[in-house]
């Protein structure tokens, strides 16, 4: 039997106790399995599971079946949810170090797993945003991405996507979000609009931090990164994006005075900066960016000079949750699994869902005072040791647990989780390490919580990584991830790429 997981400090056993190991039985499908659980406390109101699935083989894996699940009670004041990257809109790092850039005396990362899918190599503008998230990302209020577009389908799967969110209050959402529409058409993911306050004249925005096409508007933040050119495109007869010169006009704006971005509601900021005619620009040291094409750079051009104060009003809109005020963090992925314990019938048509693959998906129950993270393994660093799972089998171990909502985030290599302070599960590479561009983290700001085991002995899966606290823009290149005929280094291939995972 494995060794359990239970090593806590003596000066923390009185406090939150560690709990036994037990045999039971999980209905997956329709297969009873006879599970081995091993648990432990993790700080107050956070717990990790490991499941060990005997029963679950296939021809030439030779360990069955391990989840691991991390429960988070949002009922309890001292826990809380961060969505957590290197400060960019690109970059790799690995959970480990994820996880040591933010922690800190009161503010501890005791467990999490990686966010978004990225930007795939089979996308007509991948060179100009390999490795930037998919999806909608947002961390302490402040987005890194919008939804994404309707037109622009998530690595072969649907165009209106699973979406994590935690409003001001702890609550978690997990909803269809709805695809993103140029301008604020009825039906759009997320509503962006600009207000010049002194005359209340407004108009609608498109997209946040991506680019902007011909006859819209959109916004790029700190987020975005400094040294980086906007990017107004067309997409050329030949599939590729070009950068479009001297048909755009750029406002420079700063926050105003004690004001923090707050997605769900009203931010205000004042303008630095304009410039006509231009092309590709850079945000430089400044919060916030509006550029508009056509008609839009007429109207910026004309009514909004420097030292006037600009409103951006956000609001992200879900399918059926509606319009949570003031999100704080927000993941998405390629698929709202699960909603009020209904499979989404892809599941059993698509084949990213109907196969045995490693996964990572967020659920909730009804309230959205729990959440649990669960990563499965699949194929773990090219040794065929456990078997994966469907996206369908991941829901019913999510039921298991009481949950009723699930969001997918990934069903391939990047599929891992981190807890008391290691990597607990490994990712498909040979090293069983892969270095992600974000993730959800549960937090615990409760200065006495179980402190990593101290057993120098580690539990089978990789040694921690060494961490780099380099907060710069990237920790790191992104690696030559795949090897299958048709894509070069530096290229992201997620999903078919079956070699590849």
């Amino acid at each position: 039997m494995q060794k359990p997981l239970v090593t806590v400090a003596a000066a923390m056993a009185a406090a939150i106790m560690s709990l036994p190991l037990g045999a039971e039985t999980i209905t997956v499908g329709s297969t009873a399995y006879e599970v081995t659980r091993n648990e432990k406390q993790l700080a107050k109101g956070v717990k990790y599971t490991e499941l060990l699935f005997p029963g679950h083989t296939y021809t030439g894996y030779t360990g069955g079946g391990r989840v691991h699940v991390i429960e988070a009670d949002m009922t309890e004041p001292t826990v809380k949810l961060e969505m957590i990257n290197n400060g960019s809109m690109s970059g790799n790092r690995t959970l480990a170090n994820h996880a040591a850039s933010v922690s800190k005396t009161g503010y501890k990362v005791v467990g999490g797993a990686n966010g978004n899918f990225w930007i795939t190599s089979e996308q007509p503008w991948k060179s100009q945003t390999s490795g930037w998230p998919h999806g909608v990302a947002i961390r302490n209020g402040s987005m890194f991405t919008d939804p994404n577009t309707k037109t622009d389908p998530h690595c072969g799967g649907p165009t209106v996507t699973g979406m994590l969110a935690v409003d001001e209050n702890g609550k978690v959402y997990i909803d269809r979000t709805l695809p993103q529409l140029a301008n604020n058409n009825p039906g759009s993911g997320v509503a962006f609009q600009a207000v010049h306050t002194a005359t209340g004249h407004a108009f609608d925005l498109d997209m946040c931090n991506r680019y902007v096409k011909a006859g819209t508007a959109s916004i790029y933040n700190r987020n975005y990164g400094t040294t980086r050119a906007f990017k107004p495109v067309n997409l050329s007869s030949s599939n590729t994006w070009d950068i479009v010169e001297g048909v755009c006009t750029e406002l420079i704006l700063d926050l105003s005075p004690g004001e923090q971005w707050n997605v769900g509601g009203v931010t205000k900021f004042i303008i630095k900066e304009k410039r006509l005619n231009a092309g590709t620009g850079t945000l430089g040291d400044h919060d916030l960016a509006i550029v508009g094409r056509d008609s839009y750079a007429s109207v910026l051009g004309a009514g909004y000079n420097v030292g006037d104060e600009v409103t951006l009003s956000t609001k992200v809109n879900f399918e059926s949750a509606g319009s949570p005020n003031k999100i704080m963090q927000a993941i998405s992925g390629n698929i709202l699994a699960m909603k009020d314990g209904a499979k989404d019938a892809s599941l059993s048509t698509e084949s990213y869902n109907k196969n045995a693959n490693e996964r990572t998906l967020y659920a909730t129950n009804a309230a959205g005072d729990k959440l649990w993270i669960l990563v499965c393994e699949h194929n773990v660093a090219k040794s065929k040791k456990y078997f994966g799972w469907s996206t369908s089998q991941m829901c019913d171990i999510a039921k298991s647990f009481g949950a009723t909502n699930a969001t997918q985030v990934d069903c391939g290599g990047s599929a891992q989780m981190y807890a008391d302070g290691k990597q607990v599960s490994q990712s498909y590479d040979s090293s069983g390490i892969r270095g992600v561009y974000n993730g959800m983290f549960v937090i615990s700001t409760d200065t006495e919580s179980v402190t990593p085991d101290p057993d120098p002995t580690p539990d089978p899966g990789p040694a921690p990584t060494s961490l780099d606290m380099d907060l710069s823009y990237a920790d790191q290149a992104i690696p030559e991830l795949n090897h299958q005929a048709g894509y070069s280094q530096g290229q992201l291939c997620l999903y078919p790429c079956e070699d590849y995972r």
